[in-house]
């Protein structure tokens, strides 16, 4: 595991003629103000980590969006625990070392079950990035994670992100895509992981010839205007290789939405996810020892609630 998550900012409001914006960075409570009966809910679950040595990208957090279109019904004076997914960590540098971890949920809930909606909303953590060397699959998650290089290759994990309202089965409300495949070679080849998915994307398959592996992108993210700014969240964490570039410019890109860059020769780790956007680790860079890179940790999810005051 590399670094350590960025610096939480507190949990905020904003708000300007009559219109509500609070957004959560880390898990809290949310009382329904008087006089609303209906909210906007942007929901993100946390990245996953990216693998180790040749490591795949880590799946984004899933996306769960309420827009103004399909509101939620509340009901003042009811309280909702608001918990907010910790971003999963990295893969070791090691070749046999400890493999990623998924990405926490993020959920929005009320004890004994709530008036309008589902009592628990649930977007999903991203699936862990596969490691490389001994590789291992992609993680399932909000959004799945790449698999890791190596011989054969390893798939990459599928999403498990519910699209749909439980209430309203008519319309879509979650977003998550699956993690890319690694295109794994022999001992004389180049191995490519695969790129982690991303809230609005698939994550890039690996490739495994030459030492360009930068199709195994992460998926982009999913753009959502509920703060009143167009942003992408949900980001999918870039595959390693195992003959890396030595710029960062020719390595697998995170998605948009936070996600992690791969590791090339000179910064041998993959980078983190980025907090509160739900990011997933990109994948550590392989070679010869001791150029064997740690996976990037996921970044930590978010949620927002919008209302408008009486």
């Amino acid at each position: 595991m590399i670094g350590s998550h960025q610096l939480l900012m507190t949990n905020f409001t904003s708000g300007d003629g009559g219109v509500v914006v609070e957004t959560f960075n880390s898990t809290d409570s949310f009382t329904v103000p008087a006089g609303v009966n209906t909210i906007e809910l942007l929901m993100v679950g946390a990245g996953a980590g990216g693998g180790g040595v040749r490591g795949a990208g880590g799946g984004a957090g899933g996306v769960v969006f309420y827009s103004a279109s399909h509101t939620l019904q509340v009901t003042a004076g009811e309280t909702y625990t608001v918990t907010v997914g910790t971003g999963g960590s990295g893969g070791a540098n090691g070749t046999t070392g400890d493999e990623a971890t998924n990405g926490g949920d993020s959920n929005f809930e009320k004890a004994g079950g709530a008036s309008g909606f589902p009592a628990v909303v649930t977007a999903k953590g991203g699936g862990k990035g596969g490691r490389g060397f001994e590789p291992t699959d992609g993680g399932d998650g909000g959004c799945g994670g790449g698999g890791g290089a190596g011989s054969g290759g390893k798939p990459g994990g599928a999403t498990n992100q519910s699209a749909q309202d439980t209430n309203r089965i008519n319309i879509v409300v979650g977003h998550g895509f699956a993690g890319g495949d690694a295109n794994g070679a022999g001992a004389s080849a180049t191995a490519g992981a695969g790129g982690g998915g991303g809230a609005g994307q698939v994550g890039g398959d690996g490739r495994n010839t030459g030492t360009d592996n930068t199709v195994a992108k992460g998926g982009h993210g999913y753009t959502a205007d509920i703060t009143g700014v167009a942003l992408a969240y949900g980001g999918g964490g870039g595959g390693g290789e195992d003959q890396p570039g030595s710029t960062a410019g020719v390595v697998a890109a995170g998605g948009d939405g936070g996600g992690g860059r791969a590791g090339f020769t000179g910064q041998v780790d993959g980078v983190d996810g980025t907090d509160n956007l739900g990011g997933g680790g990109g994948g550590g860079a392989g070679g010869t020892s001791p150029a064997a890179g740690a996976g990037g940790d996921g970044g930590d999810g978010v949620v927002i609630i919008k209302y408008t005051t009486s």
